[in-house]
């Protein structure tokens, strides 16, 4: 096993491994719907997750597996591009919207109602770009969970030797 690259210096990189069932397959890539798991029941952001109750989330994945519709699988994300995406998702419009106060500020004669303007302005700017940038990452299969093992068949698997099902 090859070792991970460290994130922002602190030890070897982690990886997110996710339970999921796969519901369609087209060549190397599958939409899976992801599951609950015991974990996610004790987790305080499961909401963020699974937004809608009763509503499990369907994603695109890379189908390294080879799994079939209705496997259950094994999903895995590295973890450095969820850091990365949380930064954009989050400082990006942080930071604009400071920006657009601070130049709003010392735009005009009405300091005050400047930066407010600015600030509205900027954060607005900054939300499109972040919807921007995530039409344009959506695109890149290697930004997205990797199916890496299955963990259930929906059918059962031929045994090559002979041929036949167990």
């Amino acid at each position: 096993m090859t070792e991970k690259r460290a994130v922002f210096g602190k030890g070897p990189a982690l990886e997110a491994r996710e339970t999921a069932v796969v519901v369609s397959t087209d060549g190397e890539s599958a939409k899976v719907q992801l599951q609950h798991i015991s974990a996610c029941e004790a987790c305080g952001s499961s909401m963020i997750c699974f937004p809608e109750s009763g509503r499990l989330p369907t994603i695109d994945a890379r189908n390294q597996a080879g799994a079939a519709v209705g496997d259950t699988v094994m999903l895995q994300r590295e973890e450095s591009p969820r850091i990365a995406a949380s930064l954009i998702v989050f400082g990006l419009p942080v930071a604009t919207l400071l920006a657009g106060a601070a130049t709003g500020g010392i735009s005009g004669s009405d300091t005050q109602g400047g930066a407010v303007v600015g600030g509205i302005v900027g954060l607005a700017l900054g939300i499109l770009l972040v919807r921007l940038i995530n039409q344009l990452v959506r695109r890149r299969s290697s930004l997205k969970p990797s199916i890496r093992r299955i963990i259930k068949a929906a059918r059962p698997i031929e045994n090559p030797a002979t041929g036949r099902q167990p």
